[in-house]
């Protein structure tokens, strides 16, 4: 129940973007689950270190740039913890197929936050570490989380331009519809465009956009084209609109997966 519920917590602040209290509940659950199992370390340990670090990863993208350099030490602090749980000094039995699956997603996350911080992560050896993460949980046989984790390769290959994330969006899609899982189905609308979401920027909004994606401020935007910071807010606003993103980070990423913006 711990698990389950601990997991669910986590997924629902990290969705929220809620870090700071997500990574305190995740250092709050494996502190009672080591207590509760009376042991140095548990195997759901790396579930929840998966999760969290995916949700830090996700933040390194759409997140201010200032806290990057923290949320990557903390997504790689928490794959150490979970390299621990199955190394060489670990008491437990050897990881299942499920273990195995969720390791394999603790190492992508690490790679896709550290591409997120924009550290120099090949594309193609980070598409392919989601792509065996995808087939751990399919073999495992959890529809759910393999749905999961095709949104996270989905994701990579939009980045690159690539139209092979058209296929791998339909097939997460079709698992949320299946499952009625309202939350997962909004992540995957903001990953594509949704049939009649409004790309139809104005040039001035276009210009505002490019200056988002440079990491620029509301008050340096206005500086910039010569408005005031109050009109530089309201482009920002109408832009977030028109591309359906929760934030300037994600807007920059649905822009740049729609051609809106040069990579």
């Amino acid at each position: 129940m711990a698990v389950q519920s601990g997991a669910a917590a986590l997924d629902v602040l990290g969705r929220d973007g809620d870090v700071d209290r997500m990574t305190g509940l995740h250092r709050d659950l494996v502190t009672y689950l080591r207590g509760a199992w009376g042991a140095g370390r548990v195997a759901a340990e790396v579930r929840l270190a998966a999760l969290a670090a995916g949700h830090l990863a996700t933040a390194l993208r759409t997140g201010p740039p200032a806290r990057r350099a923290e949320l990557l030490e903390h997504v790689e602090r928490l794959a150490d913890e979970a390299a621990a749980v199955w190394g060489p000094s670990s008491l437990l039995p050897p990881p299942n197929a499920e273990g195995v699956a969720w390791q394999a997603r603790v190492d992508a996350e690490v790679e896709r936050a550290r591409w997120a911080a924009g550290h120099d992560v090949g594309h193609d050896s980070l598409v392919a570490a989601w792509r065996g993460v995808v087939d751990r949980f399919e073999r495992y046989g959890e529809p759910y989380e393999a749905a999961r984790t095709r949104a996270r390769l989905a994701e990579v290959l939009l980045a690159a331009g690539d139209r092979g994330a058209d296929e791998v969006l339909a097939a997460a899609r079709t698992v949320a519809v299946a499952l009625r899982a309202t939350p997962f189905l909004a992540v995957l609308d903001r990953l594509a465009p949704r049939p009649g979401a409004r790309t139809d920027l104005t040039p001035r909004e276009a210009e505002v956009l490019a200056l988002v994606a440079e990491g620029r401020s509301n008050g340096e935007i206005g500086r910039a084209l010569f408005i005031s910071t109050k009109t530089a807010s309201v482009h920002v606003s109408n832009i977030l609109a028109k591309l359906g993103a929760a934030s300037r980070g994600e807007a920059v990423a649905l822009a740049r997966a729609s051609g809106l913006l040069d990579d």
